[in-house]
Order: structure tokens, then sequence, then C-alpha cells
């Protein structure tokens, strides 16, 4: 498995949820996908780090609006044309700046099983089910037939059901059971804050 982090200027939260990965799961690689120059002094936790020219300049403050469906996926559209060529076959664990790790069972539980596509459940705003853009796992020759997802002025939870979970084979979809949407059952909490982050990976020994 790869990791991967998607940065929309949050250098701070990208860094200390890397931190946390990196606690649990000390060789595992991980890459950050940047819209935005990325300091120095925080580049140091990843395998590498790639930055990209976004085509939706102003976009990637962390609220939730329809416009996420554009940078969001943009970088779940750069992270594949990426990895594609590179690493194919791998699991390529794609998260938002905030998700952090304390117990590391959805890693675990990412590893354990085969799929196309790891997804978790995300209420939108009308109450309906969609496909959390925070914690998505997706298998690059595996997905390639639906991937690029088009970039439209939609919440990228409906684009990420409707372009991914609704298209392909049932067999290939796995729900992640320990995320559901804010609910993360211990293994982190939903924040948007890097200083909440950091406060509790120093009480609980991760730094």
């Amino acid at each position: 498995m790869i990791v991967v982090i998607k940065n929309y200027k949050k250098d701070k939260n990208c860094f200390w949820s890397a931190r946390s990965i990196r606690h649990l799961f000390p060789s595992m690689p991980i890459y950050l996908f940047s819209f935005s120059p990325v300091d120095p002094y925080y580049k140091g936790v990843y395998t590498d780090t790639i930055e990209y020219e976004t085509k939706y300049p102003g976009s990637g403050n962390g609220i939730m609006t329809l416009r996420n469906g554009l940078y969001f996926g943009e970088g779940i559209n750069e992270i594949f044309k990426y990895f594609i060529n590179y690493a194919p076959d791998e699991k390529l664990l794609i998260l938002d700046e905030d998700s952090f790790f304390l117990t590391g069972e959805v890693i675990r539980e990412l590893l354990e099983n085969d799929f196309a596509l790891g997804w978790c459940n995300w209420i939108l705003p009308d109450g309906s089910q969609g496909v959390g853009a925070q914690t998505i796992c997706i298998v690059p020759s595996r997905v390639r037939e639906y991937v690029p997802i088009p970039e439209r002025e939609e919440f990228i939870e409906s684009v990420l059901r409707d372009e991914l979970l609704n298209k392909l084979p049932k067999k290939e979809c796995y729900q992640i059971t320990n995320r559901n949407h804010t609910n993360y059952f211990g293994d982190g909490f939903f924040t948007r804050s890097a200083d909440e982050i950091r406060t509790v990976l120093q009480a609980n020994g991760f730094i």
C-alpha cells in the first residue's frame, strides 16, 4: 500500500497526519500531492512531494462546497495519472489533509481485504449517501476504466458515488467499517485543526 495525502494549502495538517502514519507504519510509503508550494520544513516526513499546477485557483479552503468536485476531483485524477504508470497494482490510500490515525485499524482493514475501491460512507447535505473523499482507496489498474473522474461543480462525495461506487462491479467495492461519516471509531477523529491533531498525537506518545 502507498499512502497519498492531498494538500490544499494545509501543510501543517498534512504533516501531522503523515506523522501519525509514520508512527504506526514506519516503512509505509507516504506521498504528498499539493496544488500549492509546500514549506520545505514539512517535507522530510514524506517519501516524495509532488506539486502540480491546479486548473482551479482560489479553491481548496477545506469547506464543503460544490466547488470541491472540481479541485478534489482534479487531485484524485493527478494522483491516478502518476501512479497508473509507477505502481498500477498497488493500493493507493488517498487522504485529505486532516485524516490522521490513532490505532491504524483503517489501514490494517484495507491491507487485509481485496478490492478495486475501498470506500467509506459520507452523508451529503440532502441526507443521501455519498462516498467519503477524506479516506478512499483505489487500485489504479482496476479502476482505469472509470478514472479520471469528471471534474465538475458538485460535491465530490456524490461524484465519487456516481462515477466509482455505482459503476464498479459490487464485488470490487469494499466498504470500510472503521469510518462512517464523522465517526472514526477511535482511529482518529474528524477535525480541520492542525493543533488538535498535534495535541492528540502528543497525548498518545506519537511525537
